[in-house]
């Protein structure tokens, strides 16, 4: 009976400790309590031009499970369910409903479309014990469409607007620059179905202006380029960006008039004027030739034709622009275009002039001829002359909207955002077809797809908005808004005492007189680590605003704020700090 007696007091004790221990870790968010596992040493020893991946390993964000798959911890799951948050929120806006669609995917859709074959290498796929291929998910076009087809057969059921958050993947062959591009990524997709191209292009609309709220709440500067639409497809496409060296892609834009555009659909106006070859193509005007960039190619199809494209200096072959204008073709170095003429008969060029060439040839007469691997080919050939946009704009071109035609200016960008408008694209071969009031017959439905990196969104805000010290977290998606430092010691206990009320009152206050800063303050109360420590912690995670709780304080009353984003500091007692926060607005 006394053991039992003993025993129940224990159990009693524990469980009241207990309810104390967990209440507190409730009610205040403390450090000492959390998995941040944050190193001062430099951890990206290979991406060095890309900051995101350093900072984001030693400030414990996340840790490196394989090449290109990364595990994201607790701080990045916070500011993910933030980004998740403003994104569900803009989606239910224009009338998008959540769905979860499966990561492993049957190829009949995938095959109907021919993206099986066409999407290449970077598909994931798989087998069951059976024998029956799969793939993972890279983006679900095809998985919705058809749901939607076996569902939807009027137009009374449309418009129709599903997305989901989730897990995509691509076996990217050299994954780099940490979850910039990761074989594993979380992705937001929105996929649209409208009765009419007029409606479509209404609901497009709507969710570029979405995505620009998204942006904004998120508050990182961000550009809207016009777009290519790439293996996707459709018939309209603007990308999405943050400005930053660590981007892969180049953003063309005319600060004048805001003239956007990615490099692959940039239209630049060439300055300048430059000679013409004239109406025959004679030995002078081969000669001429020669002052020219000239780009050998053939075309992608069952009988490929041979092409020469010629550019002025310096200019790079825009394929985009070839395929759109002539056809898709395959460049070619010198010793690659040789080798494919020792194994085909050529009767025919095609003549690509370049605009920056600004000729007027149209003849295929050769006069005087020398050896020369242009006159050898061409002699007695049909020659067949294009002419149009073949280059890649770059810095300097004019702008083409501009009345003055203002100088473009090149930046590198890192791509978050994506939308497309596909018209019937998957609808027609997937069958996702409805009857229109005034009709018995089916016609296919207008499609959108809309996406959002999230995760690569993560790794672009620290891209974004870092300096020498660490993260700098906007506050509307940091991790936790506020930090609170009390400097205590272990060696006086009176000042540790103080120290620690005045820090738990102002918790207390700020998250019952703040609204915004409820369950976003946390308490820095870890023992073992120096002031020193803490402060540069603080600074490496980014919270956007840190209070230091310390001689100031034991002096006068007087709380430490400092604001990361400017590093300025104040020193403002409880009342002046709490009613500084109450009246500041923040847009989440």
């Amino acid at each position: 009976m006394l053991l039992a007696t003993s025993q129940s007091k224990l159990f009693n004790v524990f469980v009241r400790q207990g309810q104390r221990s967990f209440a507190s870790i409730r009610y205040r968010n403390v450090l000492s309590q959390q998995f941040v596992p944050t190193t001062k040493e430099n951890a990206n020893k290979e991406d060095k031009n890309v900051k995101s991946v350093d900072l984001m390993l030693r400030s414990g964000l996340l840790r490196q499970s394989s090449s290109g798959i990364y595990s994201l911890l607790p701080f990045a799951v916070r500011t993910l369910e933030k980004l998740e948050r403003i994104i569900d929120e803009e989606m239910r806006s224009v009338g998008g409903q959540k769905v979860s669609l499966p990561l492993l995917l049957s190829p009949e859709g995938w095959k109907a479309t021919g993206r099986w074959e066409s999407t290449g290498k970077e598909l994931f796929k798989l087998q069951d014990r059976k024998g029956s291929e799969f793939c993972l998910a890279p983006t679900h076009e095809e998985e919705i469409t058809q749901l939607v087809a076996n569902e939807v057969s009027s137009y009374r059921q449309l418009p129709v607007r599903l997305y989901q958050i989730g897990n995509k993947y691509r076996d990217e062959l050299r994954p780099r620059s940490g979850l910039l591009r990761g074989r594993e990524f979380i992705m937001k997709d929105l996929y649209t179905f409208d009765a009419t191209e007029e409606e479509a292009q209404v609901t497009y609309d709507l969710v570029k202006e979405a995505y620009h709220r998204i942006f904004t709440r998120v508050a990182i500067p961000f550009a809207v380029a016009e777009a290519d639409s790439g293996n996707i497809g459709g018939s309209k496409s603007h990308e999405f960006h943050f400005v930053s060296q660590a981007g892969e892609d180049s953003l063309i834009s005319c600060r004048e008039c805001g003239y956007t555009a990615n490099e692959e659909r940039a239209i630049g106006k060439i300055k300048g004027q430059t000679e013409e070859l004239g109406s025959v193509l004679s030995q002078e005007t081969i000669d001429k030739l020669r002052k020219y960039s000239l780009h050998w190619s053939v075309s992608e199809e069952e009988h490929p034709e041979l092409s020469l494209i010629v550019t002025e200096k310096g200019r790079q072959i825009n394929g985009l622009k070839v395929k759109a204008s002539f056809k898709p073709v395959k460049l070619l170095t010198e010793e690659q275009m040789l080798d494919w003429l020792s194994q085909h008969s050529v009767n025919k060029l095609n003549l690509l002039l370049d605009d920056s060439v600004r000729c007027n040839a149209t003849a295929h007469e050769f006069e005087n001829s020398k050896t020369s691997q242009i006159t050898d080919i061409l002699r007695g050939n049909q020659i067949d002359t294009h002419m149009g946009d073949f280059h890649n704009t770059k810095a300097g071109d004019a702008c083409p909207h501009c009345v003055e035609s203002r100088p473009l200016s090149v930046e590198r960008a890192v791509e978050v955002g994506h939308t497309f408008l596909l018209g019937t694209k998957y609808s027609a071969l997937l069958n996702a077809t409805y009857q229109p009031a005034d009709s018995v017959a089916k016609v296919p439905m207008q499609m959108g797809c809309y996406g959002i990196g999230v995760s690569r969104l993560l790794a672009a805000i620290v891209e974004s908005s870092h300096d020498s010290k660490g993260i700098v977290w906007p506050p509307s998606v940091a991790p936790y808004r506020m930090c609170l430092i009390p400097l205590v010691t272990g060696k006086h206990a009176e000042n540790d005492q103080m120290l620690t009320k005045g820090t738990e009152e102002l918790y207390d206050r700020m998250h019952s007189e703040v609204g915004w800063l409820r369950d976003e303050l946390i308490i820095d109360d870890r023992k073992g680590v120096s002031a020193g420590f803490r402060m540069k912690d603080a600074e490496l995670i980014g919270y956007p605003w840190s209070v230091v709780i310390g001689k100031s304080y034991l002096k006068d009353g007087k709380f430490e704020l400092q604001i990361r984003q400017t590093g300025e500091k104040q020193f403002l007692t409880k009342d002046e700090l709490v009613n500084l926060f109450r009246t500041m607005e923040l847009n989440v």
